[in-house]
C-alpha cells in the first residue's frame, strides 16, 4: 500500500489552518497560507518539493477581489463527484475536497459555489441563449453535452489561455479523440473522480473457482492471461443443471450473468472500436472490419450461449443470481462493487475486463458516457478567470485526489482483501475512452444497429453491417464536423 503523499497533508493541513485563523480572527490571506503550508508538512516528515507542490508554486497570483465561481452539475450523478462540500465532517474524501476548494477560495480571494441540477443541458442552453452568465463551469453526462456541443453552448477549452490541456492532469488521450475541427467542448481531469467510480468490470465468485477447482482469475490477471477464451472455459466448467429438471433455468448454477450493456464493454476490452480515426483523422466506421467480427465471435459465446449465459435484457431473474453464490461472473462497475457489492456474504472480486487473446498488451476499461467532465459555457463573461480557477482546482487536486478516495474512501476502508486493491489499480490504469459510446446520443440508430444486430445473431451479419449503415453514419459525421467548424468559439 503506498503512502499518502505530501500534497494530501499540505491540503488537509491547510484547512486545519484556515479554520484557525478564522476562528482566531488573524489574517487568512493566500500569502501567508502559502508559507505555513511546507512547515506543517516539515513537522509531519522530512520531505523534497514534489511534483504536485511545483505545480501549486507555479499557479499564477490573481486576485477576484471576492467574487463566485459558479459550478453547475448534474444532480444524478451515478458516482462520487468532487467539485465542492458544505463542511468538514471526519471523512478523508470529504474533508480532502472541503479544504482544497478553501485553499483555492483563499488564494485568489474567490467563493466557489456547486448547483446540481438534473435539468442542467437545459439549464445551459436557456442561458447561453438568453446570453447570461450565471455559471462558470457547466458538468453533465458527457453524452449530453456532445450533442449541446454543436448548438454552441460552450467554450473551446483550446482557446482558453489560462487553460493548458498539456498539464498532466487533464485526460489527454480523452481531449484528442474529442477534439474536432481544433474545437474541444468537454475534457476530463482529476478534478473530478466521478468517471472512474463508473469504469466496468468483471465480478468474480472466488468461492465457486474453489469449488470447481478452476485456475485463479486473479494470477491470471497478473499474468497477462485474463483473456475472454478463458473466461468462457471457466464459465464452461461451472454452469449446470443444479436442480436437474432437465434444462437450464433460475434455479441453477450460471458462468456468466451479463446484458446488453456488455456488448459495448467486452468489445472496448477487446481493443476494438467501432469508430475509429483515419490517417486524415476523419471517422470510420468499421462494424464489418476483421478485428470486430473476430471479438464479436468471442464475445458471442461469452454473452449469447444460453447454456453457459443468463442475459438479463431476456430474464430478469438473473439479477439476483449472482448475490445468491449461482454464478461465477457477473460484470458491474467500481462504484457497485465496493459500495454494494462488497457487501455481500460472498468472497467476490473485482477484475478487469477480459483481454481478447494474450497478445493484447493491456486490459481496457471502458468509461462510460455518463462520466462528467468540465465545460465552460460560451457566455463566460472572464473566460482568464474562469480558466484559472479550473486549473488550481485540478493543481490542488492533482495526484493527491487519487490516493485520498482510493486508497483511504476504497481500499483501506471498503475492499476485502489485497488482490482488490491490486485489481483496482488495474482497472482505473486501463481506462480507455471511445467516441462511438461517448457520443451515443448523436449516432443514434447507427449504433443501436450494431447492438440490435448482435443481440440477435452474434456475429453472423456483422459483414454487410458498415456497409448498410454507410450513409446513415456519414451523414451524422458530416453534420457534425460542419456544425463544430460554424462556430465562432
Amino acid at each position: 500500500m503506498r503512502k499518502l503523499n505530501n500534497q494530501v497533508w499540505l491540503i488537509l493541513a491547510a484547512s486545519l489552518l484556515l479554520s484557525s485563523l478564522n476562528a482566531c480572527g488573524g489574517d487568512s490571506t493566500s500569502e501567508k497560507t502559502s508559507e505555513t503550508l511546507p512547515q506543517t508538512a516539515t513537522e509531519t516528515e522530512d520531505v523534497t518539493i514534489s511534483e504536485e507542490q511545483m505545480y501549486i508554486d507555479a499557479l499564477p497570483g490573481a486576485d477576484f477581489d471576492g467574487e463566485v465561481f459558479s459550478i453547475l452539475a448534474n444532480a444524478t450523478t451515478h458516482g462520487t463527484i468532487s467539485y465542492d462540500t458544505e463542511a468538514e465532517t471526519g471523512e478523508t474524501f470529504n474533508d480532502f475536497i472541503y479544504a482544497r476548494n478553501r485553499a483555492v477560495e483563499e488564494r485568489y480571494n474567490i467563493t466557489i459555489e456547486l448547483t446540481q441540477d438534473d435539468n442542467v443541458d437545459s439549464i445551459a442552453r436557456n442561458m447561453v441563449t438568453a446570453g447570461e452568465d450565471t455559471y462558470d463551469m457547466i458538468s453533465s453526462w458527457i453524452k449530453n453535452v456532445l450533442v449541446n456541443a454543436t448548438g454552441g453552448y460552450f467554450y473551446n477549452l483550446h482557446d482558453i489561455p489560462t487553460i493548458d490541456l498539456q498539464k498532466p492532469w487533464w485526460d489527454a488521450q480523452c481531449s484528442e479523440l474529442l477534439t474536432i475541427s481544433d474545437r474541444l467542448y468537454v475534457a476530463f481531469s482529476d478534478m473530478n473522480v466521478q468517471p472512474l467510480d463508473l469504469l466496468g468490470g468483471t465480478c468474480v465468485n472466488n468461492e465457486l473457482v474453489k469449488q470447481y477447482d478452476l485456475p485463479s482469475p486473479q494470477e491470471a490477471v497478473y499474468a497477462g492471461t485474463w483473456t475472454m477464451d478463458l473466461a468462457y472455459e471457466m464459465m464452461r466448467r461451472v454452469a449446470g443443471d443444479t436442480n436437474g429438471d432437465g434444462s437450464m433455468g433460475e434455479a441453477d448454477t450460471w458462468g456468466y450473468i451479463t446484458g446488453i450493456g456488455d456488448i459495448n464493454a467486452l468489445m472496448i476490452a477487446a481493443d476494438r472500436h467501432y469508430i475509429t480515426l483515419d490517417s486524415n483523422g476523419e471517422m470510420q466506421l468499421n462494424y464489418s472490419s476483421e478485428p470486430v467480427v473476430e471479438a464479436a465471435e468471442k464475445m458471442e459465446k461469452l454473452i449469447l450461449d444460453t447454456s453457459t449465459s443468463v442475459y438479463l435484457n431476456n430474464h430478469s431473474w438473473g439479477s439476483s443470481v449472482f448475490q445468491d453464490n449461482r454464478a461465477l461472473f457477473q460484470a458491474t462497475t467500481v462504484r457497485s462493487y465496493y459500495h454494494s457489492w462488497r457487501s455481500w456474504d460472498l468472497d467476490i472480486t473485482l477484475l478487469p475486463p477480459p483481454k481478447f487473446d494474450e497478445t493484447q498488451e493491456s486490459y481496457h476499461s471502458m468509461m462510460s458516457n455518463c462520466s462528467m467532465g468540465v465545460s465552460v459555457p460560451a457566455t463566460a463573461s472572464d473566460i482568464e478567470r474562469t480558466g484559472t480557477i479550473i486549473e488550481a482546482l485540478n493543481a490542488y487536486s492533482y495526484k493527491a485526489i487519487d490516493e485520498v478516495y482510493y486508497e483511504l474512501t476504497l481500499q483501506d476502508n471498503l475492499a476485502r482483501d489485497e488482490n482488490s486493491v491490486r485489481m483496482l489499480d488495474i482497472i482505473t490504469e486501463a481506462r480507455v475512452v471511445d467516441i462511438a459510446v461517448l457520443n451515443e446520443s448523436a449516432w443514434g440508430d447507427v449504433i443501436w444497429a450494431f447492438l440490435n444486430s448482435f443481440e440477435k445473431n452474434g456475429s453472423a451479419q456483422l459483414a454487410s453491417l458498415t456497409e448498410k449503415h454507410q450513409k446513415a453514419f456519414e451523414k451524422i459525421r458530416n453534420d457534425i464536423v460542419e456544425a463544430y467548424e460554424s462556430l465562432d468559439n
